[in-house]
């Protein structure tokens, strides 16, 4: 039963995995087609700014009725001439933050052969951080306290994976609060053989009954329908085949902490 659950766990990986390579492969072409061309419009923009200041100069001694400077001001010339080259600004900012994301993309659909390799923790969760961004609503700041970690051996895939399903039982944590902003903490920390992964939230927290019961499969204390208790469940199946453990401390009303902790030399070896 246990291979027949990693199997179809693996697949959906895998499925997921394919999907986010499609859709990096889809959005990267119009991405860069739109990059090339806001290139070119954003040096167009600033050599025609000095090229109507220079003209302006050369024609304010001719401007004997005051008709061009009257048609400047209908126009709001000085505010284009000001807001144009940011607003070119703010869209190369854009493009090159979903150029970041489709990079993400990328490398999440690379990265899941399902072999155990060494991987940048830190770097991990800058990743997901980035996948999880348009799930995180304005009043949930997030905080990242990382520490220097030596590569560690894991499924890095798989690592990132329950990241994200933890960060979202935190933003739920948080709206279970009552609609007030709250905050995320990922920190990281390295000790001599392990490293240590820790989501911290202030939302609803758990008392100590549902709090031991949280890794059990399909445990939820949510509505039906709003959730299938697999998220932690997932989560501590994944860390112990990496030969970690997962810990829980949590509090009603004062959040909860939820520490990963992962072997540095990576999962055990499967007997052959």
């Amino acid at each position: 039963m246990r291979r027949q659950t990693e199997a179809v766990q693996q697949h959906k990986m895998d499925a997921v995995a394919q999907l986010a390579a499609g859709m990096a492969h889809e959005i990267n072409s119009p991405l860069q087609f739109a990059v090339d061309n806001l290139r070119f419009i954003d040096g167009a923009m600033t050599t025609l700014v000095g090229a109507t200041t220079h003209l302006l100069q050369r024609l304010e001694s001719h401007d004997a009725d005051g008709g061009l400077r009257k048609y400047c001001e209908e126009i709001d010339l000085d505010f284009l001439v000001a807001e144009a080259p940011r607003a070119a600004a703010q869209c190369r900012e854009g493009l090159d933050r979903v150029a970041a994301l489709v990079e993400t993309l990328k490398r999440f659909g690379s990265d899941n052969s399902g072999q155990a390799a060494p991987a940048d923790i830190n770097e991990a969760i800058g990743h997901t951080l980035q996948i999880c961004a348009g799930m995180l609503p304005g009043n949930v700041e997030v905080r990242r306290l990382l520490g220097e970690l030596p590569p560690v051996t894991c499924r890095i895939a798989e690592i990132r994976q329950i990241l994200v399903a933890i960060i979202r039982n935190a933003v739920q944590a948080i709206a279970d609060r009552g609609g007030v902003s709250g905050t995320i903490v990922i920190s990281t920390l390295a000790g001599p053989e392990s490293v240590q992964i820790a989501i911290e939230d202030d939302g609803c927290g758990m008392d100590a009954d549902v709090a031991a019961r949280a890794c059990e499969p399909f445990f939820t204390t949510r509505p039906v329908g709003a959730g299938v208790g697999q998220g932690l469940a997932i989560a501590d199946d994944v860390v112990r085949r990496h030969g970690g453990r997962m810990e829980i401390v949590s509090e009603p009303g004062a959040g909860t902490r939820i520490g990963l902790i992962l072997p540095i030399s990576g999962p055990p070896r499967q007997p052959s």
